[in-house]
């Protein structure tokens, strides 16, 4: 790290004032770029910015590139002194493990977070020299919030795709994804940067697809399309109820698991919600502030088949093992009666209420 004389004469030789805007970018997907952040930061400069996307978005949209030297006129930087209290030091980082007021985040890969891959395996000097992880540290991989053109938007709902991906690379190792690569899960899924992880999904029972056998990967995840799925995935104990999503919702919310910006069951989730999600599901952060969506106890569910749930249709009612194809299959296709014998063949159906 720089003294302050050091810094400033490297900021002032590129030409920035204390008045300058920074926007810096780096590769791959920026994740270099944040340390010039964190230094501009902790010497006090007041606008430094990350370019979303990073250098590889700027020229996937062919947006000019030189091989210029830039003419440069020095200016007079004047840094702040350093601001230490954005820098953990050893013994702060052993004081903070195992206490629960403090979060230690490891943004590495999974398999060097768990020990499996020595740090050494992509730059000799990238990375620590042990394997494993430091105690009660929590694994957000850098990369976990990522589309993937490197951009990162908080505030933006997330599709199907994207969401898959993410909850998959926060359970399942990379080799384990990889075994699903050329396989044609759904109709609408073959070779796609999301196929691994919707196909994986799907093969552990995490997912389903819709009724004309198709993913929808563009469509957006709601709350309760996403609580079934991180429900499943983290098996968590569910009590099934008349409503399809009830003991999906009801178990991450008596857990504390559902962030408090969630205020609806319909809600379409942003990124940052998606993310708080799974770090409290993982983490097993119970202690959080979190919304509550159900009230009073599950009513366990009017099937008369253990393990089968009732669905509402127009005019009449069945039962089916699967809540998604039932879901679909009920409110969608099945519009009269007369479709729901007509598609008696499947053999996933057993009851009818006339």
């Amino acid at each position: 790290m720089p003294d302050k004389e050091g810094w400033e004469s490297l900021l002032a030789g590129s030409g920035i004032t204390n008045d300058t805007t920074v926007v810096v970018y780096g590769a791959p997907s920026k994740y270099y770029a944040t340390y010039a952040i964190w230094l501009l930061t902790i010497f006090g400069h007041q606008d430094v910015r990350l370019m979303n996307g990073g250098v590889e978005k700027w020229t996937a949209e062919n947006r000019p590139v030189t091989t210029d030297v830039p003419a440069v006129t020095s200016t007079a930087y004047q840094a702040q002194e350093p601001d230490w209290t954005i820098r953990a030091l050893r013994d702060l980082v052993h004081e903070s493990i195992d206490d629960s007021s403090r979060i230690l985040v490891d943004v590495r890969d999974q398999d060097e977070y768990c020990g499996a891959l020595n740090p050494t395996w992509k730059l000799p000097e990238d990375g620590g020299q042990r394997w494993g992880r430091i105690p009660s540290a929590v694994n957000i991989t850098w990369n976990m919030v990522l589309l993937d053109d490197g951009t990162f938007k908080p505030d933006n709902t997330i599709n199907r795709a994207e969401f898959t991906k993410v909850v998959i690379t926060a359970k399942f190792s990379s080799d384990y994804i990889a075994t699903t690569v050329g396989r044609n899960c759904f109709i609408d899924v073959s070779t796609q940067w999301f196929a691994p992880y919707v196909c994986l999904a799907k093969i552990e029972g995490i997912l389903s697809g819709y009724s004309d056998g198709s993913f929808k990967s563009a469509q957006s995840i709601s709350f309760v399309e996403a609580a079934k799925i991180l429900a499943e995935l983290y098996g968590l104990e569910i009590t099934h109820g008349d409503a399809w999503y009830e003991g999906y919702v009801k178990a991450l919310q008596d857990d504390g698991f559902i962030p408090p910006t969630i205020g609806q069951l319909d809600k379409p989730i942003t990124r940052a919600e998606m993310a708080e999600l799974i770090w409290r599901i993982k983490e097993q952060r119970k202690d959080q502030a979190s919304a509550t969506l159900i009230q009073g106890p599950i009513v366990m569910d009017s099937g008369d088949y253990a393990g089968w749930t009732k669905y509402p249709a127009e005019g009449f009612s069945f039962y089916h093992p699967n809540w998604y194809i039932g879901e679909k299959w009920g409110r969608t296709v099945l519009t009269e009666e007369l479709d729901y014998y007509q598609n008696l063949q499947t053999p996933y159906y057993m009851a009818v209420d006339t």
